[in-house]
Order: C-alpha cells, then sequence, then structure tokens
C-alpha cells in the first residue's frame, strides 16, 4: 500500500444483537404412537416475544417401524414444519433419539439416534413469528398394525 492523501472509504457499521435460548420439554410422556392415528404433544410457551431461531433438541422413543412415521411442528400461528416422512425403511423395533436444526450438515441417517438433522421443511419458517401460544409435535402413524411409544420431545427456541 502505498501512503499518502486519499479519498475516504465508505463507512460501514455493524451491530449485535442479545441473543438467548431457552429449552422446553413436553410432560405428556409417555405417549403410545398407535396405527393409523396422529399423536400430539403440546408444549404452552408463555413468552410474549418473536422468534429467532427453532431446534428440536430431542425426539425420543421406539417403533415396530420407523418407517411408517411422519413427524411435524406446527407453530402457534399454524404454521406447519414438515420434520421427516417416511424414514428408514427397515424391519423391527427401533429405538430413535435425533434432533433436528436447519443448520445441521447431516441428512436423515438410520437408525436415527444420537444426531442432529436438517428436517424436511424448514424450521426457519417459523422466525420472526410470535412465540406464545402452543406448539405442537405431531407423530402420524400411516400403517396397521405397528406401534410404539413417544417417551421425550424437547426444542429450544432463540429470542
Amino acid at each position: 500500500n502505498e501512503c499518502g492523501n486519499r479519498a475516504a472509504s465508505e463507512i460501514i457499521t455493524f451491530s449485535t444483537e442479545a441473543f438467548s435460548c431457552k429449552t422446553y420439554a413436553s410432560n405428556e410422556f409417555p405417549k403410545d404412537i398407535r396405527s393409523n392415528k396422529t399423536t400430539s404433544f403440546t408444549i404452552n410457551i408463555p413468552d410474549d416475544t418473536n422468534v429467532a431461531d427453532v431446534n428440536i433438541k430431542s425426539i425420543i422413543g421406539d417403533h415396530d417401524n420407523f418407517y411408517d412415521l411422519d413427524g411435524t411442528l406446527i407453530g402457534p400461528d399454524s404454521t406447519i414444519v414438515n420434520l421427516f416422512s417416511a424414514k428408514c425403511f427397515q424391519n423391527g423395533a427401533l429405538v430413535f433419539n435425533f434432533g433436528m436444526d436447519d443448520e445441521s450438515n447431516q441428512k436423515f441417517k438410520c437408525p436415527p439416534y444420537q444426531g442432529t438433522y436438517y428436517p424436511s421443511g424448514k424450521l426457519s419458517d417459523l422466525k420472526g413469528k410470535n412465540a406464545k401460544g402452543d406448539w405442537v409435535l405431531e407423530i402420524f402413524d400411516r400403517q396397521s398394525p405397528k406401534g410404539g411409544e413417544l417417551s421425550g420431545f424437547e426444542f429450544t427456541m432463540g429470542k
């Protein structure tokens, strides 16, 4: 670089924002996942604030055929995010424990155990929306006669 008199460059600024995350967990467990039915798990958020980020921390359970299951997260304003559908085509009982994050670099892996995967839909569709109200995880079992149980559901929300 040469030293000397030059025209001033454009001033560029940036700002930061306080970001806090909180984990919410359902206390409705365990709950049966039944054939040809939708099982719902609700977490009520009392905070009247806008969502900056949502991640599924854990979905824990077991099922005789995980491939039969579809999972969705529904926000208080009825925004639906598809989490997974028809994954892990294999016979036999399957224990699962996984999370979901738009920023994950992992595709859904079978069996879904101890990983964080990106969902089928976009959790970011919930950003900017009001957090207050009922957040619902729905698990739909598309086939019979197989069944299972959900024993845990937690998600984190950045505000």
